[in-house]
């Protein structure tokens, strides 16, 4: 009776130290994917390979950019583009394993895949998820790239907890801003936006608009990130009341509105 009490106390005790980590994923056996060697990293989401004439775009994430374009460049860019690099050109000796979903190519003709490598113990890893977990991206989430979904929401959340990355200035006062004060230095830079809400909005797309007082600044989060992250908060409660909205400053160049485009609800406070 005393050895059927201590191994339950044991799985006890094992259940709850695993409640508290990120839960181990069965990931696919090496021999099931499609080894490749790196050519070079472009940014934080974006690899070449000699096997493909295509860039390889690691599916569900969405790393800072490093050069300006219809995104400005943004901070964490190097920081992320250095831990792809490191990971994939020095740890991983180049040599990478891919992994499809339904869905192969996006509309820039890239190549969609999930990109592992094996570290310097020989674990296989998966680097959508570790650059997740590292703060050095954000999801990006569609409905036939999906597979590893649950796995990159635990690994953004897990970055948020531990105060990785782009949440290393979480609890810092000095990025607050009002959004009357926001200008054109404020742009890729992280900072947490202070407004009162005027509305909330869903376009037929299914993208929500959080949109501030004086309609400079409005926080979006997409459909599918939505579905995600938001199951259990509702937006439209925010109309009315003093928010502050946290994230990478972007500009929507259709509405010349300052803009945050939003992930999670413990973006907002």
């Amino acid at each position: 009776m005393k050895k059927i009490f201590s191994l339950l106390l044991i799985l006890l005790l094992l259940t709850t130290i695993h409640s508290n980590t990120i839960e181990p994923i069965l990931f696919p056996d090496v021999e099931s994917l499609e080894q490749v060697k790196i050519r070079s990293v472009i940014d934080g989401d974006t690899i070449s390979t000699f096997k493909y004439d295509n860039n390889i775009r690691l599916i569900g994430i969405d790393a800072p950019e490093t050069k300006s374009g219809s995104k400005p460049m943004g901070e964490y860019s190097y920081e992320s583009y250095q831990f792809v690099k490191n990971k994939l050109l020095k740890e991983a000796n180049r040599n990478a394993y891919l992994e499809f979903d339904e869905n192969m190519y996006d509309n820039y003709g890239r190549i969609l895949a999930y990109v592992y490598y094996e570290d310097e113990e020989g674990y296989l890893l998966l680097l959508n998820e570790e650059i997740l977990k590292e703060g050095l991206a954000r999801p990006l989430f569609y409905e036939d790239t999906s597979k590893w979904q649950d796995v990159f929401v635990e690994a953004y959340t897990y970055a948020y907890e531990n105060r990785r990355g782009i949440f290393e200035k979480y609890d810092d006062d000095n990025i607050l801003i009002d959004e009357t004060e926001l200008s054109k230095k404020d742009v890729g830079k992280i900072r947490w936006v202070k407004t009162k809400v005027k509305d909330v909005k869903l376009e037929k797309s299914g993208f929500y608009k959080i949109i501030s007082e004086n309609e400079i600044f409005y926080y979006g989060v997409r459909r599918q990130e939505f579905e995600a992250f938001f199951d259990e908060y509702n937006l439209y409660d925010l109309k009315g009341k003093e928010a502050m909205f946290y994230g990478e400053i972007w500009i929507d160049h259709q509405t010349n509105q300052y803009e945050i485009l939003g992930r999670a609800p413990f973006e907002i406070k």
